[in-house]
């Protein structure tokens, strides 16, 4: 069986028929550092961005501020078009809390 290449994927509801997705993959070693690749679809512009660490608890990590930063920085986000439990929510459901 093919192991998911995601940590974590999320949908969010959008004021249109197309749902936008968030995508944080498994940390991956590059060299001597780590990096999360981080995707959003969906969105006028896709996302497509690394974020990388020291190890892979931080890349993980930063990869999932740098998805939160992302979307909540979309014009979508903004204007109340997309939300985690409805369209308009201001909470996007990613915390950086550990």
């Amino acid at each position: 069986m093919q192991q998911d290449p995601f940590v974590a994927r999320r949908y969010y509801l959008k004021d249109v028929p197309d749902a936008v997705e968030v995508r944080v993959h498994r940390p991956e070693a590059d060299d001597v550092d780590y990096f999360c690749r981080v995707e959003i679809d969906g969105l006028a512009s896709p996302v497509r961005k690394k974020a990388y660490g020291v190890d892979a608890m931080q890349a993980l990590l930063l990869g999932l501020s740098m998805a939160k930063t992302c979307l909540t920085a979309s014009c979508e986000f903004k204007r109340g078009e997309i939300g985690w439990f409805e369209p308009g929510d201001s909470d996007s459901g990613i915390e950086a809390h550990f």
